[in-house]
């Protein structure tokens, strides 16, 4: 049985910053490692208690931790991360180059990969995913609420107002495309490892995905009943407020998949995930409340640390009354005991920025 905490090692006051940083690095590539070799369990499905339903199953309209936790599974982008990094690296793209002006991107394509319908996986699947997301319709698709990451990293659409960084996608050949911007951007390549910027099948979208103006897309049947990747695990149903059941993908063009099943249950207690876990009803479940990990330990239960890769944060919105006022703002930041926050609700070795 698996349970992962996420929280960071603590360090000795007066340690080096750069050293720490660079052992919980090595830490966590070990665990990762580990991870890889271990064999498969033999068992059917590997379950796990998520906290909430995914917002949507068309991984361009996520923002959401619940929401992409389900996308990796099924999705891959161009661009992945070095574990336990930001740092990007090849993915369904084996190599990239820039051009000297930073206008322009080439990226050579994994050969032999095909979506989850059957489909190629080839550079005129990728030019369709840039021309799919920067062609939105007007409405909630062109809303921040909806269409984070494009509108944050990308800025606008084809009819919007505001231009896009985005301009143009070619495809020479079948595993050579070329992707042109209106302007520098120095995070383009890093971007395309967000699961937002996942390849989806074109045909599937088509298919399934077409929303007219002012629908909102995340409720399409594509983002409902057919997401449609290349990633080690297909969908197979989502009843929804209960859980989702993945499915391993036979012809997946990496590493196959190491259980037949995977089924993300919804669990919003953390305590009844504890005991969901010890009662065998669930295999794993992360965010672990502190004062449950030696009990969970006892229990013979599986406690697996990382290195903290998240910042945790209070967001206050600014356009309503009473936290218009930065005096109430910076009131309520005092009032707020961070180490305390830290301590009863955060796994052990988190820091307070």
């Amino acid at each position: 049985m698996g349970l992962a905490a996420c929280g960071s090692s603590e360090d000795p006051p007066g340690s080096d910053p750069e050293a720490a940083a660079s052992e919980a690095e090595t830490q966590c590539q070990e665990l990762f490692e580990a991870a890889g070799d271990a064999p498969a369990s033999g068992a059917d499905s590997f379950v796990f208690a998520a906290s909430s339903d995914p917002a949507t199953l068309n991984p361009f309209f996520a923002s959401d931790g619940e929401t992409f936790r389900v996308a990796r599974q099924m999705f891959e982008g161009l661009v992945g991360t070095k574990p336990c990094t930001p740092d990007p690296a090849p993915l369904l793209a084996t190599e990239w180059t820039g051009s000297d002006d930073g206008m322009s991107y080439t990226f050579t394509l994994q050969e032999g990969v095909t979506f989850h319908d059957g489909t190629d996986f080839n550079a005129e699947a990728v030019c369709a995913n840039f021309e799919y997301w920067v062609n939105q319709p007007k409405g909630p698709a062109q809303t921040e609420d909806v269409s984070y990451y494009w509108i944050s990293l990308f800025k606008g659409f084809r009819d919007s107002e505001i231009p896009s960084i985005y301009d143009s996608c070619e495809a020479p050949s079948p595993t050579e495309a070329t992707i042109t911007l209106t302007e520098p951007f120095a995070g383009f390549v890093p971007a395309l490892s967000l699961p937002a910027f996942a390849m989806q099948s074109p045909t599937a979208l088509e298919k399934y995905g077409t929303v007219a103006d002012g629908e909102d897309p995340t409720s399409s049947e594509y983002a409902l009943k057919h997401p449609t990747g290349t990633g080690p695990y297909m969908f197979g149903e989502w009843n929804r407020g209960k859980e989702i059941r993945l499915v391993a993908f036979d012809g997946y063009w990496g590493e196959k998949a190491k259980t037949p099943n995977v089924v993300l249950t919804t669990i919003e207690d953390t305590g009844a995930k504890r005991d969901a876990l010890k009662n065998g009803e669930i295999d794993g479940f992360d965010l672990v409340a502190p004062g449950d990990l030696a009990g969970l330990e006892e229990a013979g239960m599986e406690i697996v640390q990382r290195p903290a890769f998240n910042i945790l944060y209070l967001g206050m919105n600014q356009a309503v009354s009473p936290l218009d006022d930065p005096l109430v703002r910076q009131a309520i930041a005092h009032a707020i005991d961070k180490q305390a926050v830290a301590d009863q609700t955060l796994p052990p070795g988190t820091e307070v920025a």
